[in-house]
């Protein structure tokens, strides 16, 4: 709906309210669930380069972002989405909660770790599943 939306705006651009936790969400279901390292970059090319999704704000923490609206006077979002609580997402952010125990910078840490690859310490064929 939001591309067709898009589309028919005659805008090449959408913007997406994504931020830092949810690209490290995002990352770590991928690993867990897809065998991929991929998250939510801030731009992405979509269509053959017909639009543009843009996520502005996954430089930023969720709760730099609460403390904003708070600061601000913005109202509350009311969640609207009926799958919200059907996902792992709840229980990556409680993984993550334990990560920040062991390094207080973790978020970052993890969001950053995308950017910081060393290809020759990445396995570059993966091994069969049993094996």
């Amino acid at each position: 709906m939001l591309f067709t939306t898009t589309r028919e705006a005659g805008c090449n651009k959408l913007a997406l309210g994504h931020h830092l936790d949810d690209a490290i969400e995002t990352l770590l279901l991928n690993m867990i669930n897809h065998s991929s390292i991929s998250s939510i970059p801030p731009k992405l090319s979509m269509f053959n380069g017909e639009i543009f999704l843009i996520r502005l704000l996954t430089t930023r923490l969720d709760k730099e972002l609460e403390k904003y609206s708070r600061i601000m006077g913005f109202q509350a979002e009311k969640e609207t989405c009926q799958f919200d609580k059907d996902t792992h997402r709840n229980t990556v952010r409680e993984l993550i909660g334990h990560m920040e125990q062991i390094n207080r910078d973790a978020h970052e840490n993890i969001y950053h770790s995308i950017q910081n690859i060393f290809e020759e310490y990445i396995v570059t064929k993966p091994r069969e599943k049993g094996n």
